[in-house]
């Protein structure tokens, strides 16, 4: 029973390491290395979280008005 309880564990630390995701703020190389909701920033190679996605017109226009 000992035996199959150490198998149980060494099985659930192994799942663990595996599937893991990386926490916020934590250092990442793809976006698929962080948690749901968070994305690897491509300059400091940190998990950070989303902004929301502002619309290609409204990016023309923000620009356009900073010129």
């Amino acid at each position: 029973m000992g035996k199959l309880v150490l198998l149980l564990c060494l099985t659930f630390l192994a799942m663990t390491l595996v599937m893991a995701c990386t926490p916020p703020g934590a250092p990442c190389t793809t976006s698929s290395d962080c948690c749901g909701g968070w994305e690897c920033n491509p300059s400091a190679h940190r998990c950070t979280k989303v902004g929301p996605k502002l619309s290609l017109r409204i990016q023309e226009l923000i620009s356009t008005r900073n010129e």
